[in-house]
């Protein structure tokens, strides 16, 4: 039972939209395409355990802080004998393990994900003896990218290589968990606790004048849809949308980037840049926000 599914992050989608109108260094760039391949990773592991049977219940994408340190944990399944805690890598390519140390074949060093793992463990064990949870752990860090290959791996950890997930997975079917209502509350717990808009690690310098306007496809992220007729075409992967459905999703992504700026229609009708009419984006904000001022000092909110 998935009582908490994954959902894309702020960072993400911010470093997504500056990707596609053309405001990010090299460095953010590639930043932008590890976040990328994360989720995709994640996404992928997500599969993976749609195999399980209902009786486990399973919670994605914790950020969570104690004793005013923040951790992130990408998925957990929590069963009434153990909680099982899954770290999950997307790496590409040959590596290798040496003396506590990650490489690169090209020997550059890479951030030990084994640390990461058991910083999140130890944190989130903390976490619920003070709330008065003294389970068992099953810490597992997962590499789900067929293409990954380790040298040296060493035995004794807990890693899962791509040709293990299923074998992994298979086995845990077979315990048949046994869930109980004490456990259920400790998993809506760390629901309640979860930081649904964590501060960003990472932000770019942009500005509004410098970012190219147009609508960004809800299916391939590219600055591409055109207009035909009530519909909003992307000509890259034949992704289809109302225009009223568009210019929401624009709205948000306006406003996840501008924060501080107000919603106004020669605004998004200057940020959509595709809509041929002004009174199509006011009627659309019309409908679903909140009007104040008037003339040309109007404006709208969300909603309370």
């Amino acid at each position: 039972m998935i009582l908490k599914e994954r959902t894309e992050s702020k960072e993400l989608k911010l470093y997504r939209s500056l990707y596609a109108r053309g405001e990010l260094s090299e460095e953010d760039r590639q930043y932008y395409f590890n976040l990328e391949k994360g989720y995709e990773g994640e996404l992928a592991f997500d599969r993976y355990l749609e195999t399980l049977s209902d009786d486990w219940l399973i919670v994605n994408d914790l950020f969570l802080r104690y004793n005013n340190t923040s951790f992130q944990i990408d998925s957990l399944l929590i069963s009434h004998e153990m909680i099982y805690l899954f770290e999950i890598k997307n790496f590409e390519g040959d590596f290798y393990f040496e003396g506590d140390h990650w490489y690169t074949l090209s020997k550059r060093e890479i951030s030990n994900p084994m640390l990461q793992l058991e910083k999140n463990l130890s944190l989130l064990r903390r976490l619920l003896l003070d709330w008065g949870y003294n389970y068992h752990f099953s810490e597992n860090l997962v590499f789900v990218n067929p293409e990954f290959f380790l040298y040296n791996a060493p035995l004794g950890k807990p890693i899962i290589f791509p040709s293990q997930i299923e074998r992994f997975l298979d086995r845990l079917n077979r315990k048949k968990p046994r869930n109980n209502s004490r456990d259920l509350k400790m998993a809506e717990l760390l629901i309640v606790e979860h930081i649904a808009d964590p501060p960003l690690l990472k932000v770019p310098k942009y500005d509004y004048e410098s970012l190219r306007k147009g609508m960004v496809c809800g299916c391939c992220h590219s600055l591409s849809l055109e207009v035909q007729g009530r519909m909003l075409v992307c000509p890259k992967c034949d992704f289809t949308e109302n225009i009223n459905s568009g210019i929401l999703r624009a709205v948000e992504e306006y406003r996840m980037l501008f924060p501080e700026r107000k919603i106004t229609t020669n605004d998004i009708f200057d940020w959509c840049k595709i809509i041929g009419y002004k009174k199509r984006i006011q009627r659309v904000l019309a409908e679903n926000f909140e009007l104040k001022g008037y003339n040309k000092r109007a404006y709208y909110e969300v909603k309370d």
